[in-house]
C-alpha cells in the first residue's frame, strides 16, 4: 500500500492499457474473462489528488490450463494404442496407464502418446493431465479402450447336411465374450450369429443344395471390427423321390421323378438297377435316352422336368427298375 493513495491503477505492461482500478484501501484486483494458460504482465500505479505515481515493478502470472479434453485413440493394433487429446493451448501434457503408472509419456508438448507392448483385446485405462506456463497442473481426464482382436485366419466346414452347415473360424480370439467381443458370422442369406464362446456356428434352416457365402470377422471389447474373411459352401441335396416309369411303346418308356424340394441347379443321374440299389453295368441313361457306361449328371429340367425323360432302346417285354 502507498500512504495517501486513494486508488491503485493496474496497467497491462505489454500494451499499456489499463486493466482495472482498485479503490484504497483495497490492494488487489481480479481480472476476469481471460483465456486459459495465458500469461499476463502488469504494473501498478498509485493515484491520489496529486495524480499518478511511478509504476511498480512488473509482475506476471499465467492463468490455469484447462484439463485435457477430446480424448480418443487411433492407430490401434493388437499390441498398441495411440492415445490422443485436444491441444487447447496447454503448455505440456502427462499421460499414463491408470493401472500401471510407471508406464507414462513423461511431460510432453505432443497431444498424443504411443503406448505399446500391450495384450490382445485387453482394456487399458489412460489418464492425462496438463500444466500451465507456471507449471500448475490440472486434474486428470481419463479414457478406457481395448486393443484390437486377432483377425480370423481361415474358415472350415463340417457336419454339412441338407439344411445345416457348421462353419468354424480359425484363430485365437482373446477374451472373446468380454465387453462387446464376439466372433460374427453372416451367411449372405439374412442369417447372422454373434458367438461369444468358441468360434463356430451351426447354421440351421437352410435350403437343400444351396450355396451360402459365409463372412466372418471378430470384434474387440469396444466393438471395433477386424478385417473379414469369406468362404462358400453348399448344403447337400435331398435324395429324389421314387421314379415312375410309364411304357409308351415296345422299346420306349417315359421316366419322371420328384425333385424333393431341391433347387433348380441340382443335378441327377438315372440308371437301371438289378438289385434295387446299385447301378448295373452300362446302364446309365444318357441324354439321348439310351443306356451308356458312365453317369450323365443333368438338371431336372434337362431330364424333361414334369414331362419326364423318354427311355429308348428297351427290350420288348423287359423288366426295368
Amino acid at each position: 500500500a502507498v500512504t495517501g493513495a486513494t486508488e491503485y491503477r493496474v496497467y497491462d505492461n505489454s500494451t499499456g492499457g489499463i486493466v482495472g482500478t482498485a479503490t484504497a484501501p483495497t490492494v488487489s484486483l481480479t481480472q476476469s474473462g481471460l483465456s486459459t494458460n495465458v500469461q499476463k504482465n502488469v504494473v501498478v500505479r498509485a493515484y491520489n489528488s496529486n495524480g499518478e505515481g511511478i509504476a511498480s515493478s512488473s509482475a506476471s502470472a499465467y492463468t490455469d490450463a484447462a484439463a485435457p479434453s477430446g480424448l480418443d485413440h487411433t492407430s490401434q493394433t493388437t499390441s498398441a494404442i495411440r492415445w490422443t487429446w485436444t491441444n487447447s493451448g496447454q503448455s505440456a501434457f502427462y499421460a499414463r496407464d491408470a493401472n500401471s503408472v510407471s508406464n507414462n509419456s513423461d511431460w510432453t508438448a505432443n497431444a498424443y502418446w504411443d503406448y505399446s507392448s500391450l495384450l490382445v483385446n485387453t482394456a487399458y485405462a489412460m489418464e492425462v493431465k496438463a500444466r500451465s506456463g507456471d507449471s500448475e497442473e490440472t486434474s486428470y481426464s481419463s479414457l478406457t479402450r481395448y486393443t484390437s482382436q486377432n483377425v480370423p485366419s481361415s474358415l472350415s466346414f463340417s457336419a454339412v447336411g441338407t439344411t445345416t452347415i457348421t462353419v468354424a473360424a480359425a484363430g485365437t480370439f482373446t477374451n472373446n465374450g468380454t465387453g462387446s467381443s464376439v466372433v460374427h458370422f453372416d451367411n449372405s442369406a439374412s442369417a447372422t450369429q454373434d458367438v461369444t464362446s468358441g468360434s463356430s456356428w451351426t447354421n440351421t434352416g437352410l435350403s437343400p443344395n444351396m450355396q451360402y457365402t459365409y463372412t466372418v470377422y471378430a470384434t474387440n471389447g469396444d466393438g471395433d471390427q477386424t478385417a473379414s474373411i469369406q468362404s462358400n459352401k453348399y448344403t447337400l441335396a435331398n435324395g429324389p423321390g421314387t421314379p415312375s416309369v410309364t411304357t409308351t411303346a415296345a422299346t420306349t418308356a417315359t421316366l419322371t421323378f420328384d425333385i424333393n424340394s431341391n433347387s433348380a441347379s441340382t443335378t441327377y443321374y438315372i440308371c437301371r438297377t438289378t438289385d434295387g440299389s446299385a447301378c448295373a453295368s452300362s446302364s446309365y441313361v444318357q441324354s439321348t435316352g439310351l443306356f451308356g457306361a458312365s453317369a450323365a449328371w443333368r438338371t431336372y429340367t434337362a431330364w424333361g422336368g414334369a414331362s419326364g425323360m423318354t427311355l429308348d432302346g428297351l427290350t420288348p417285354g423287359g423288366n426295368y427298375q
